[in-house]
């Protein structure tokens, strides 16, 4: 991955600040780290 690059992400959280907690979405649409179900 290089600067620049686009990449899908999914919001993990939003903290009471506001401030969002981004993950990386594989292109299979899984987010790595994260079993089936959670």
């Amino acid at each position: 991955m290089k600067v620049g690059d686009k990449i899908e992400v999914e919001i993990a959280e939003i903290d009471p600040k506001g401030k969002f907690s981004l993950v990386p979405v594989l292109a299979d649409g899984t987010v790595p780290g994260k079993e089936a179900g959670e």
